[in-house]
């Protein structure tokens, strides 16, 4: 599983990176303050500063691109100690992926929270995977390192399924108290 570079480029600066949720109505608040500051402009911008915009997006992009290219050194992946390994490797990414897939299709303003978190909590085994890449390379296939992937894989799975079924809990209870409003 190669490490696309741009996301490899996010995980070196996630620190620096605001990833607190703003409060449910930020946007709104956030336009009426602007609106009192400048009630006469509001948030109108031009159509040649959003062409600019767009132009300045894709440049950052492009660049972001660009400077994580030459970096080689990301460890050894699992796939390259054997076959077999290799086809638990493809396994875990593709069973990951499709828990990945349902958990998108689920995204709502009422699982947007728990699906943060329990993002955020998979980026944090992401980022032990990175660590094991290169403790495999450096120890030349040690089982415990070996292992410790796997197991890393398996816990990645974990959090996705109880994810999946958080957000199917939330939609039941949601679903049960649209059914009491309505009666009532």
């Amino acid at each position: 599983m190669k490490d696309d570079n741009l996301n490899t480029l996010f995980k070196n600066f996630r620190e620096e990176f605001d990833s607190e949720m703003p409060q449910l109505g930020h946007e709104l608040r956030f336009e009426k303050k602007l609106k009192s500051i400048h009630p006469d402009k509001g948030l109108n911008i031009g159509p040649v500063l959003k062409s600019f915009l767009a132009v300045a997006a894709v440049a950052i992009i492009a660049l972001a691109v660009f400077i994580g290219q030459p970096n080689n050194s990301q460890g050894m992946e699992l796939a390259t100690v054997s076959e077999e390994f290799s086809r638990t490797q493809d396994f875990f990414t593709i069973a990951i992926n499709d828990e990945l897939k349902k958990i998108e299709a689920e995204r709502s303003p009422l699982t947007e929270n728990i699906i943060y978190d329990g993002l955020r909590q998979l980026n944090r085994l992401e980022l032990q995977y990175d660590k094991l890449k290169l403790d495999l390379e450096n120890s030349q296939e040690d089982n415990r390192v070996i292992y410790a992937m796997i197991s890393n894989f398996q816990n990645r799975i974990d959090i996705l399924t109880n994810l999946l079924e958080q957000i199917e809990n939330v939609k039941q209870l949601n679903a049960e108290q649209n059914d009491t409003t309505t009666t009532i």
